[in-house]
């Protein structure tokens, strides 16, 4: 009796630490239970399990993220985290409810098990806001969203984002319409989107931009530990388009030369993709257009396919150099054409001013005439008059001359040398002795005639003068 109480002290020890470690074990899913219309909440699943290894995913609303706990050679306390971020529709209605999900699988005990768990939520109906209340802030992708409707067509965005991966697809689809290239900083690494290098935007949908450096040993051991970087992206399969992916060479110095490879874990090939230099920052860039595992080595990895020592890179290299020629004669190209349209837009400004020129000096010629100016006016009726008097002027000497009368009228003594009817006798000049002497009256009146006869006689001999 004596001999089994020790062990049924250790078995009863045993059940207490199994019972102790079944209540910590368990999914639980946090965030809001109650939610208004047109908001977004983040939800977040957690898994704890002593497993080799352990494994989640969690959804809602169209939404999904999964997680890893990691794993070991024997069982132990393993926990694994998803988290999503929810848009409740603006269409929902009081009442209305959405389901989370959050389910997974674990390896204890050599048994793979697995679990699930749900979290409802209601959408109640939106309060009268306090007055007094300060307005909340945008927050993730809402802010960059903001910045994209205050930016320029084709400008820059930058944004700064902290553990939220997933970008929405209504905001590629709004930098796809204004054509602005989307900078976003993880902290860790950056990811630069250009929607000019897309070539699937029907298909555009929301894209997971995680990347992860932990070194996985199965691929370290593919590539025979000469893996000095291992990418994990979040996203996995073909991208809309090329991305580009930044982050720092912690192993390398500025110069270095890098080669990026991917492994097709089916047919356990590795295959060179892309080769790369370090910046004088010391940072690496590679652009990729499909997310799954790869690994960055310093050297070229012999009986890889599509190596980079192979004449198909050396065609590849070509093929990219003349690409590249040709993207520079393209540029320059478009330079031209900027520049005519501009002289263009400049002729065609002067053209339009010589036109409105030409209209404006029209118009004074129509308004001449029909209106004509009144100095112009004035001097065509000063002349109208000088002719009617000089008209007039000249009718007038014509009929004296005619008539021989006024200036042109002639003497008597011409007049009786043509006629001699009209011949008198002289009259005799009176004489004045001096001017105190009266004149003497002969006493006999003269009568007109004979005034003129006797004055005809006293003319000079040169009478027969037209006198002015």
């Amino acid at each position: 009796m004596k001999r089994f109480l020790p062990i049924l002290l250790v078995m009863i020890l045993v059940v207490s630490m199994i019972g102790i470690l079944d209540v910590s074990a368990g999914a639980s899913i946090s965030g809001y239970s109650s939610v208004l219309a047109g908001r977004s909440y983040t939800y977040k699943g957690t898994a704890k399990f002593t497993a080799t290894s352990l494994i989640c995913a969690i959804k809602g609303l169209d939404v999904w993220q999964d997680g890893d706990g990691g794993g070991s050679d024997t069982d132990k306390a393993l926990t694994a985290t998803a988290s999503i971020k929810v848009s409740i529709p603006s269409s929902a209605k009081p009442g209305d409810t959405y389901t989370i999900e959050f389910w997974g699988k674990y390896q204890s005990g050599g048994e793979q098990k697995s679990f699930s768990t749900k979290k409802t939520i209601t959408v109640v109906e939106k309060q009268t806001p306090d007055p007094n209340a300060t307005p909340r802030p945008p927050e993730g992708w809402d802010i960059v969203k903001e910045a994209v409707r205050e930016a320029e067509e084709g400008a820059v965005v930058e944004a700064v984002m902290e553990d939220d991966y997933k970008i929405p697809e209504s905001l590629l689809k709004m930098i796809i319409e204004n054509k602005n290239i989307l900078h976003v900083n993880f902290g860790t690494y950056t990811c630069t989107i250009d929607p000019a290098k897309f070539t699937d935007i029907d298909g555009i949908k929301k894209l997971n931009l995680k990347l992860d450096f932990e070194k996985a040993a199965g691929l370290s051991e593919i590539a025979g530990n000469k893996d000095v970087y291992q990418l994990h992206f979040g996203h996995v399969g073909e991208l809309p388009g090329m991305l580009k992916f930044t982050f720092k060479a912690t192993e390398n110095k500025p110069g270095d030369v890098v080669y990026l490879y991917y492994y097709y874990g089916e047919a356990n090939v590795i295959e060179g993709k892309t080769k790369a230099v370090v910046d004088e920052n010391g940072m690496l860039t590679f652009e990729i257009y499909h997310c799954s595992s790869y690994f960055v080595t310093s050297e070229v990895l012999e009986g890889a396919s599509s190596n980079f020592d192979t004449e198909t890179q050396a065609k590849l290299d070509e093929i990219n150099i003349t690409l590249g020629e040709k993207q520079t004669e393209l540029d320059e190209a478009n330079a031209k054409i900027a520049s005519l349209e501009e002289e263009n837009t400049v002729l065609g400004e002067d053209l339009t001013a010589a036109k409105a020129e030409a209209a404006e000096f029209e118009d004074m010629a129509e308004k001449a005439l029909a209106e004509p100016e009144t100095e112009d006016t004035e001097f065509s009726l000063v002349v109208l008059i000088a002719a009617v008097a000089a008209a007039i002027m000249l009718s007038i000497l014509l009929t004296m001359l005619i008539t021989r009368s006024g200036l042109f009228k002639r003497s008597g003594k011409a007049t009786a040398e043509k006629n001699p009817e009209y011949q008198t006798e002289a009259v005799p000049e009176p004489k004045f002795e001096s001017l105190d002497e009266p004149v003497q009256e002969t006493g006999e009146d003269i009568e007109p005639e004979e005034r003129t006869e006797q004055a005809g006689e006293t003319e000079p001999e040169n009478n027969n003068k037209i006198e002015f």
